[in-house]
C-alpha cells in the first residue's frame, strides 16, 4: 500500500484526536459519578420530607387526644380518626422509599409506638368525662412523654442519618470533581508528551529519506553520477529518489554526447568560415583560404602572387581603408560595404594583424557580417520591445547580487513594493523580508549558486513602503556567469490577495470540518455531496454510506408529509428553514436536532446547493423535560411548605390565645402573690413561644421572597430613640447604663420603618440579654466611605463578647455562640439571622466587632438620603399608646357598642369576652349561618370575625354576605384570626374586613383596636 507523506503527517493528529476522545470519556465518567451523588442527595431529601410528614401527623394525633381531654368534644375523636388515616398513609409512603437497615428498624419501632398511641387514645376516647378523669390524664401523659417522645427521638435519628448521608454524598461529589480535575490535568500532560514524541518520530521518519536523497543530489551536483540513492519508503520521497536516478543516467548520456560534439567543433574550427589573406609589404598576396575565396567568388589561384591593390578595386574598398591596410598598421572591426553580384549588398568586417616575420607581412581577416548586422538590428529592436514589456509589466523584475544587494530595478517594481524606481539600488533587499521567511530566502540563494542553471521559487513576506506586509511569489535564476548581467534575476509578483483567500478558505474549511454542528451539503435535488466529521460521529454513518444518497435515509417517521412539504417549499423559494427534527441514527437510535437549512445562490440568483447545519439537542430536550418536572415538583414543595407554615401558624397561635389570655386575666383577678407570679411566668413563657413563632415565620417569608418592603425616607434619630426607650426598663432592672448619642438631630435614609424597628429591637435585646454589668451605648451619625455618604447606628455593650472564630456562623440560622446542652442563654438563634437579612434587603450593611470578655459592637449602615425632610412624626407603637393612656383607663363612650363575635372556639370566646368587659357588649355566633341570621334580627355596631370556622361558611364568606346587607355596608368588621402569613391581612381586607388582628394578642392590643373604631 502506498503511504503518502500527507498520511504520515496526519498520523500524529490522529493520535492526538484519540487522546482527546479518551479525555472526553474520563470527563463523562466523572460527570456520571457527580450526577449519581446528586441523585442520592435528592432521594435523601425526599426521605427527610416524608419522615417529617410522618412525625408531624403523629404529633397531630397526640394533640387531638389532648384536645379531647381538654374540651370533651367528640369532634376530636373524629379528627383523631382522620389524622390516624393520614398518619398511616405517611407511614406507608415513607416505607415505600429505599431505606437503610437502620431506617427499617426505626420505622418498625415507630410503627409500634404509633400502635401504642392508637391503643391508648382508644382508651382515652372511651372515658365519658375525660377532663375529670385522673386515668385519662395519666394515659395522656404516658402517651405524650413516652410514645410521643420515642417517636421524636427515632425520627430525629432518621433525620441525623439522612443528614450524614447527604453530607457524605456532597463530599463524594467534591472528591470526584477533584479527582477528575487531577486526572484531566495529568491526562493532558501525558497526551501532550505522547503527541510530541509521535510528532518527533513522524518528522524523523519523513526527514531521514529526504536527507538521504539530498546527499545523493549533492554528489550528483559535484559530478558523481555513479551512486544511486536507495529509499525504502513508498511515498513521494521514493518517487523523488527514482527521479534522481533517471536524471543521473541522463546527465551521463549528455556528457558522452558533449565529447562527441567537441570533436566536431574542433573540426569546424579548423575550417573556420572567416576569410584569411596574407600579404607582404609590397602588397603581394601570399596566402588565402577557401573561405575568403568563397566569400568574394574569386579563384584562389587568381589571387596568389597577385598584388592586393587590384583586389581593392574589385571589392570597391574605400580609400581610407586601403591606405590603412597598406600601412600594415593593426586594425579591427572595420566595416565596409560590398556589392556582391549574386548576394547583393553585403557588409564586411575587416581586421588586420601584422605577422612578426622577417619580411613585413600582414594577416587580413575578412568576415561577412551582413547577417550578424541584420540580427543585431533585430536584437536591438527586440531589446526595446522587451524593455517596454518589462517596464510596463504587472510583475516585478530585479537583479541582485549573491548577498542580496539590488543591482537592477525595473520601473514596474514600484507597483508592488511602493518604492520609487532605483530607490533601493545597492541596498540589501533581504532586510525587507520577514524574519520568519529569511531562512527560505537564504536557502534559495544558496541553491542558485550550487545549481546556476536551475530555477528556484519561494513565497515570502516583504515589507511594503507603507509599512504593511505583502506576500510575494519569487522565481529566481542565476546569471552570475553572464558578464552582461552578472547577478541573480528575480521575477516576482504580489500574491497577498491570493494568500488571504487561501487563508480564508482554509479557515472556513476547518470551521466546517471541526464544527461542533452537523453540516450536510446537498445539490439542488437533495443528493448529499458532503458531510463533516461531526455528522459521522453523531449519525454513525460513514461518508461512503451517505455521499450520493438522499437525507430521507435517516428519517424517523415522526414528522408528517406536511412538515417536509413546508420545508421544501421554504428552501426552494430561497429562504432559510429552521426547525427541530427527530431523526434516526444508523443503529436505529432516535435523536433530536435543531436544523437550519439554507440555499446557496449563484451570481445569477439560481439555487445550486443546500446547506443543512444541525445541532444535536437530544440532551437539551431531555434536560428541558427534567427541568419542567423539577419545576412542577418545586412548585408543589413550595405549596406544601406554604400550607405547612400556614397550618403551623394557625395551630400554634390558636392555643396560645388561651395560654396568654387566661394567664393575663387570672393575674389581674388573683391576689395571691405566688399565684400571680406563676401566672406571669406562664404569660412570659407564652410570649416567648409567640416571639419564636413570629421569628420563624418571618424567616420563612424572607427566604421565600414574600416580604414586601414599604421603603420611604425617614429621619432615623427619633426611631432609634424610640427603640432605646423600649429597653430602658429592662436595662435599668439589670443595673445597666443605657444611653443614646446622636451627632445630628436629623439623619435621613430610605428604610422600611417596620423592619428597621425589628433590627434595632433585635440588636438592643441581644445587648441587654448578654450584658450583666456595665453599659450599652447607641451612637447615631454619618460618615463618608468610598466617596459615598452613609448613616450608621452602632450598639456597643460591655457584655460577654464573641470570639473571632465564631464570627463566621453568628449570623447563621439557629446558631449561637453557646450551643447544645451547655448553652448559657435562651433564644432560637434566629434574631441576628433576620437582622442581617433585613439590613441587606434595605441595601444596608452590618458589621460586627467583638472581643471575648470585653464586649461587642454591632454597626448597621444605610446610604444617606440627601434631600431635607420636614420634621418627622414618629409612629408610636400600640404598646406605647397603652402605656400613655393607662391600660385600665376608662374612655368615655356615648354608649357601649354591640359587637357580634363569630368564633367556634370556646376558649377564644371566653378570653375576648373577658378582655372587652366594660368596653363593649358582646354577642357570640359559632357558625357563619348563625351569624347571618343574628345580623338580620339585630343591628350590630360591629363584628369580630374568626376566619377559620370549621363548619359551613368560613369568615371571608360570612364577611362578603354581611357586606351585601345594606345596613352593614360600612360597619367595622375586624378579622380576629390565627392566620398571620404574608398576604393574609391583605386577603381579608380585600374580602371586606375593615381591620385585622392576629392571634395570640394581649388585652391591650385588642382594646386599642376596638377603641380605634368605637371611640366617641
Amino acid at each position: 500500500m502506498k503511504i503518502t507523506i500527507g498520511k504520515k503527517i496526519a498520523f500524529p493528529f490522529l493520535i492526538i484526536l484519540i487522546l482527546l476522545i479518551g479525555m472526553s470519556g474520563i470527563n463523562y465518567q466523572g460527570l456520571k459519578k457527580v450526577t449519581a451523588s446528586l441523585d442520592n442527595m435528592e432521594l435523601e431529601t425526599v426521605k427527610r420530607g416524608s419522615a417529617g410528614n410522618l412525625r408531624f401527623n403523629i404529633t397531630q394525633l397526640l394533640m387531638a387526644s389532648n384536645d379531647y381531654i381538654t374540651t370533651q368534644k367528640q369532634y376530636y375523636h373524629h379528627e383523631f380518626d382522620s389524622l390516624d388515616l393520614a398518619t398511616n398513609n405517611s407511614y406507608s409512603e415513607f416505607k415505600k422509599l429505599p431505606l437503610t437497615d437502620e431506617e427499617q428498624r426505626l420505622i418498625q419501632l415507630i410503627k409500634q409506638d404509633l400502635d401504642s398511641i392508637c391503643a391508648i387514645s382508644a382508651q382515652i376516647f372511651s372515658i365519658p368525662n375525660p377532663r375529670q378523669s385522673t386515668k385519662a390524664w395519666a394515659l395522656m401523659e404516658t402517651m405524650d412523654y413516652r410514645f410521643g417522645g420515642e417517636v421524636n427521638k427515632k425520627t430525629t435519628q432518621i433525620f441525623e442519618g439522612i443528614s450524614k448521608r447527604v453530607e457524605k454524598y456532597r463530599l463524594q461529589a467534591a472528591d470526584v470533581k477533584e479527582n477528575a480535575t487531577k486526572l484531566i490535568f495529568g491526562g493532558t500532560l501525558v497526551g501532550a508528551f505522547i503527541s510530541i514524541i509521535v510528532a518527533f518520530l513522524t518528522v524523523r521518519r519523513i526527514s531521514k529519506p529526504i536527507i538521504t536523497v539530498a546527499k545523493i543530489a549533492d554528489r550528483i551536483a559535484n559530478g558523481d553520477y555513479s551512486t544511486h540513492p536507495e529509499v525504502k519508503t513508498h511515498d513521494e520521497v521514493a518517487i523523488l529518489a527514482n527521479s534522481f536516478n533517471i536524471m543521473a543516467d541522463s546527465i551521463q548520456q549528455s556528457q558522452k554526447t558533449l565529447k562527441e560534439s567537441k570533436r566536431l567543433i574542433e573540426a569546424i574550427v579548423s575550417t573556420v568560415p572567416v576569410g584569411l589573406l596574407v600579404f607582404d609589404a609590397n602588397g603581394k598576396i601570399l596566402s588565402v583560404n577557401n573561405a575568403f575565396c568563397n566569400s568574394f567568388g574569386i579563384d584562389q589561384n587568381l589571387l596568389l602572387e597577385q598584388n592586393i591593390i587590384p583586389m581593392f578595386e574589385k571589392l570597391k574598398v574605400s580609400e581610407e581603408c586601403r591606405n590603412h591596410i597598406l600601412s600594415h598598421k593593426p586594425m579591427s572591426d572595420i566595416e565596409c560595404n560590398y556589392m556582391d553580384a549574386v548576394k547583393g549588398a553585403r557588409i564586411l568586417n575587416l581586421s588586420l594583424n601584422p605577422i612578426p616575420l622577417n619580411e613585413r607581412k600582414s594577416l587580413l581577416m575578412v568576415e561577412d557580417i551582413t547577417k550578424r548586422k541584420h540580427d543585431e538590428e533585430i536584437v536591438i529592436n527586440n531589446e526595446k520591445h522587451f524593455r517596454a514589456l518589462i517596464e510596463n509589466s504587472t510583475d516585478g523584475l530585479c537583479v541582485i547580487s549573491p548577498d542580496g544587494h539590488l543591482l537592477y530595478d525595473s520601473p514596474s517594481n514600484k507597483n508592488i513594493s511602493g518604492y520609487e524606481h532605483n530607490e533601493l539600488i545597492n541596498k540589501n533587499i533581504l532586510t525587507l523580508f520577514h524574519s520568519d521567511d529569511l531562512p527560505a530566502a537564504n536557502d534559495l540563494l544558496a541553491d542558485l549558486q550550487k545549481e546556476p542553471s536551475e530555477l528556484a521559487a519561494a513565497e515570502v513576506r516583504c515589507l511594503h513602503k507603507d509599512g504593511t506586509w505583502r506576500w510575494i511569489e519569487i522565481t529566481a535564476k542565476s546569471s552570475l556567469q553572464n558578464t552582461t548581467i552578472a547577478g541573480i534575476i528575480i521575477n516576482f509578483h504580489d500574491i497577498t490577495e491570493r494568500k488571504r483567500a487561501e487563508e480564508e478558505f482554509l479557515k472556513l474549511s476547518r470551521v466546517v470540518e471541526q464544527s461542533p454542528a452537523l453540516v450536510i451539503i446537498t445539490n439542488k435535488k437533495g443528493t448529499i455531496e458532503y458531510v463533516n466529521e461531526k455528522f459521522i460521529e453523531i449519525s454513525g454513518y460513514s461518508r461512503n454510506e451517505v455521499i450520493g444518497k438522499n437525507p430521507r435515509i435517516w428519517k424517523s417517521g415522526y414528522h408528517d408529509k406536511k412538515f417536509y412539504k413546508e420545508l421544501w417549499t421554504t428552501i426552494l423559494s430561497g429562504n432559510d428553514y429552521k426547525c427541530e427534527m427527530l431523526n434516526k441514527k444508523k443503529n436505529g437510535e432516535l435523536y433530536w436536532e435543531a436544523a437550519t437549512i439554507s440555499p446557496l445562490i449563484d451570481k445569477e440568483g439560481k439555487i445550486t446547493h443546500f446547506v443543512d447545519v444541525k445541532e444535536d439537542i437530544t440532551a437539551k430536550k431531555k434536560m428541558i423535560e427534567e427541568l419542567i418536572i423539577a419545576k412542577e415538583k418545586a412548585e408543589e414543595m413550595n405549596r406544601l411548605k406554604s400550607s405547612f407554615l400556614a397550618n403551623m401558624s394557625h395551630e400554634l397561635r390558636t392555643p396560645l390565645i388561651g395560654i396568654l389570655g387566661f394567664s393575663q386575666i387570672l393575674a389581674a383577678e388573683l391576689e395571691n402573690p405566688e399565684q400571680v407570679d406563676m401566672l406571669n411566668s406562664i404569660y412570659q413563657t407564652g410570649e416567648r413561644l409567640r416571639k419564636t413563632l413570629n421569628i420563624i415565620l418571618d424567616l420563612a417569608k424572607v427566604e421565600s421572597g414574600q416580604i414586601e418592603l414599604q421603603m420611604a425616607a425617614q429621619n432615623i434619630v427619633p426611631l432609634v430613640q424610640l427603640s432605646t426607650d423600649l429597653f430602658s426598663g429592662a436595662a435599668q432592672k439589670k443595673g445597666l447604663y443605657l444611653r443614646t448619642v446622636a451627632t445630628n438631630a436629623i439623619l435621613t435614609t430610605t428604610i422600611d420603618q417596620r423592619l428597621f424597628a425589628d433590627i434595632l429591637n433585635n440588636l438592643l435585646n441581644n445587648a441587654v440579654s448578654y450584658t450583666e454589668t456595665g453599659s450599652i451605648t447607641v451612637k447615631i451619625g454619618k460618615e463618608k466611605l468610598e466617596s459615598k455618604d452613609w448613616v450608621y447606628i452602632s450598639i456597643t455593650d460591655t457584655g460577654i463578647g464573641i470570639a473571632k472564630k465564631d464570627f463566621e456562623y453568628i449570623f447563621e440560622e439557629f446558631r449561637q455562640v453557646s450551643e447544645g446542652f451547655s448553652r448559657s442563654f435562651d433564644g432560637t438563634g434566629l434574631g441576628l439571622t433576620l437582622t442581617k437579612k433585613y439590613v441587606e434587603l434595605m441595601q444596608g450593611v452590618i458589621i460586627l466587632e467583638s472581643q471575648v470578655g470585653v464586649g461587642s459592637t454591632f454597626t448597621i449602615k444605610f446610604p444617606l438620603y440627601e434631600t431635607d425632610l420636614p420634621e418627622t412624626k414618629t409612629e408610636t407603637s400600640e404598646t406605647q399608646i397603652q402605656s400613655a393612656s393607662g391600660g385600665d383607663e376608662k374612655i368615655s363612650l356615648q354608649e357601649l357598642p354591640l359587637l357580634l363575635y363569630v368564633e367556634d372556639e370556646d376558649i377564644s370566646q371566653r378570653i375576648v369576652g373577658k378582655f372587652l368587659l366594660g368596653i363593649c357588649k358582646l354577642a357570640f355566633a359559632k357558625t357563619g349561618q348563625e351569624a347571618i341570621e343574628l345580623a338580620n334580627k339585630t343591628l350590630y355596631n360591629g363584628f369580630l370575625m374568626d376566619i377559620n370556622l370549621l363548619s359551613g361558611m368560613d369568615g371571608e364568606q360570612v364577611t362578603k354576605e354581611l357586606r351585601k346587607l345594606p345596613q352593614y355596608a360600612a360597619t367595622p368588621i375586624i378579622a380576629v384570626t390565627a392566620f398571620a402569613m404574608q398576604g393574609d391581612k391583605e386577603e381579608f381586607i380585600e374580602a371586606g374586613c375593615t381591620d385585622y388582628i392576629s392571634k395570640p394578642f394581649s388585652r391591650d392590643e385588642l382594646v386599642t383596636l376596638i377603641k380605634k373604631y368605637f371611640r366617641k
